[in-house]
């Protein structure tokens, strides 16, 4: 899913990646993946970066004092790859890029039909699992913490992802598929065995973590194995059936030499310390805990007797902003290996894509959140009748995406499309259900509104991904996209806590406003269990009362979310107009 007039016609924007220093990072400002260097390649006549932009320059952002401006050169000089940068390639990357070179067109084809098939199974297992969210957290008389599980799960998965992507560039991407899955499989088997809320909190960390690793592996394999201008088409096929997973092994290219495994040297313990700084564990740490610390305040505050004035609202606001501060500075003047790719940011196609997703995931929680809930007690649906509510934008974005890839790969442009369909789509999908998500209105209209937001999603998720991997090299998308959910997973968290917040503040009070007289001594029930919400029969003064303090409560969400959409609007316009079509970033053998 995502996406202010263009101020200028610029040319198009290439991004490097290359291992950096700490010491390098206040001459740049810029952040890169230090000590990543693999083994070196037997053989000549690997995959290379190639560029073709027959009217299209490419402007430098590399690391040297001049201005971006004056280093203006030619696409293909600037992306070919040299001996020494072949060298530097790490082993994932390098193990990729030779299996391309052993695969036949025939494996790929394989490959693919068998990522669909375990992601139509992956998809089932997804949907279950977050069905069932709103029943687990409503068991425990907690309904409103439907929000408050999705925070932390989806931060970590996104503050990790820079962390896996060095992974699966360092170790190769089956070892990466391999601790995916074990990540998923911990996370369906807490979830099976719990006992109280928290531990399922804890479960959907561990399963969605695994999930979002899954998912970005499968867009590096895209990546790795699709032409530019049929990637959308390809990553709208690899997600129709609602996930992605999928395994391959780079063993053939290492038996014949096109890729030398060598022995690091090291002890246990001097590994295990090498690889801690090198995926910036502190870093990691020091985020999440201060981000998570920070933002679960906001919405447990409800909880407290005290509220804002309890004292353990008050330590998670100071421990976690201090957290976030401490963050900062470990990673502006300490960390040996950043966390942050901060130089491949400074694109600017690359930074307001991020803007782009920031805001439209903030917006989507925040308006999504309670949908389920939404459902089944204002509309009055079954659970099955609900969960096919809730796959209307899953079933029709990936239909659209499908279209809107094969439409890119013979119009080329990414630009447009986002900011004259895919974003107006999504904002009049949302806006109308301002009006149409309240009692008393026919459900067919919240489809109506559901497939709007779908084709406007469908559009803006292959834009998203698409954007950033144009203006970036082959060894660079792995951190590219891997900062790209970072950015995603924050917007999740920002908008899980906003509708938390809104939730916990406004629902009770609208409840207390609309519930008859003989109900208020069971307000707290009925806030606390979705169950004893639909206990009462239609058309009682209770469940009326319940009804129009649903409708009043998503009225503002929904406001919220359609005020946020313009950021996402702002941000497409400023993205460069790149033509997919004239882009090609290396050679070998690809899927199509």
């Amino acid at each position: 899913m995502i996406l202010l007039v263009r101020l200028a016609r610029q040319p198009f924007r290439t991004t490097s990646f290359q291992p950096v220093r700490r010491a390098d990072i206040s001459e740049t400002m810029g952040i890169k993946f230090r000590g990543l260097i693999g083994p070196k390649l037997a053989g000549s006549d690997i995959p290379e970066v190639v560029g073709k932009q027959n009217d299209t320059e490419a402007r430098s952002t590399g690391i040297s004092g001049e201005k971006a401006s004056d280093q203006v050169f030619n696409a293909t000089e600037a992306s070919e790859t040299s001996d020494d940068e072949k060298r530097d390639l790490q082993f994932g990357v390098q193990a990729a890029e030779a299996t391309l070179q052993v695969w036949t067109r025939q494996h790929l084809i394989a490959a693919y039909i068998f990522i669909w098939l375990i992601n139509f199974l992956n998809a089932f297992s997804s949907g279950v699992a977050g069905t069932l969210t709103t029943y687990v957290t409503s068991d425990f008389g907690m309904h409103s913490l439907v929000s408050t599980t999705g925070i932390i799960s989806g931060l970590i998965p996104g503050l990790t992802k820079l962390a896996y992507a060095k992974y699966i560039d360092n170790f190769g991407r089956p070892q990466g598929f391999v601790l995916a899955v074990g990540a998923m499989t911990i996370g369906l088997i807490m979830m099976a065995a719990c006992k109280n809320v928290e531990t399922y909190a804890a479960a959907t960390v561990f399963y969605y973590t695994g999930y979002s690793w899954l998912d970005f592996t499968i867009t590096i394999f895209i990546a790795d194995t699709s032409k530019l201008k049929n990637r959308a088409f390809m990553i709208a096929y690899a997600a129709s059936p609602g996930s992605s997973q999928f395994g391959f092994t780079a063993l053939p290219a290492v038996k014949q030499g096109l890729v030398q495994v060598k022995p690091h040297g090291r002890g246990p313990v001097a590994n295990l310390l090498f690889y801690a700084k090198e995926f910036d564990i502190l870093g990691i740490f020091l985020a999440a805990a201060g981000i998570g610390l920070f933002l679960l305040s906001f919405s447990l505050f409800a909880y407290q007797e005290k509220q804002w004035k309890s004292p353990l609202i008050i330590c998670f606001i100071i421990f976690g902003g201090l957290l976030i501060i401490a963050f900062v500075i470990w990673e502006r003047f300490f960390a040996p290996v950043t966390f942050i790719p901060w130089r491949l940011i400074k694109n600017r196609t690359v930074f307001f894509t991020y803007t782009m997703m920031a805001s439209l995931y903030t917006a989507w929680y925040l308006w999504d959140n309670y949908f389920y809930s939404v459902l089944i007690v204002l509309f009055n649906t079954d659970i099955q009748d609900a969960t096919y509510m809730m796959n209307v934008y899953t079933v029709g974005s990936t239909f659209w995406s499908l279209i809107f890839g094969v439409f890119i790969r013979y119009n080329g442009r990414l630009k447009w499309p986002a900011v004259f369909f895919g974003v107006p789509m999504t904002i009049l999908g949302v806006g109308l259900m301002i009006h149409f998500r309240q009692p008393d209105v026919n459900i067919g209209y919240v489809v109506m509104c559901l497939i709007f937001i779908a084709f406007g999603g469908g559009t803006l998720v292959i834009c998203e991904q698409m954007t950033v991997m144009a203006v970036s090299r082959h060894q660079d998308i792995p951190a590219i996209l891997a900062m790209e959910g970072m950015v995603a997973a924050m917007g999740q968290s920002i908008g899980s806590t906003v509708a938390s917040a809104m939730w916990t503040n406004i629902f009770p009070k609208k409840l207390a406003l609309y519930l008859p007289a003989e109900a208020q001594g069971d307000l707290a029930t009925i806030y606390g269990d979705i169950a004893v919400q639909t206990s009462y029969a239609i058309g009682t003064p209770t469940r009326d009362g319940i009804n129009n303090a649903y409708g009043a409560t998503q009225k503002l969400m929904l406001i919220a979310a359609t005020s946020l959409y313009s950021i996402t609007w702002a941000s497409t316009f400023m993205w460069e107009s790149i033509n997919v079509k004239t882009i090609e970033q290396y050679k070998g053998a690809v899927m199509w």
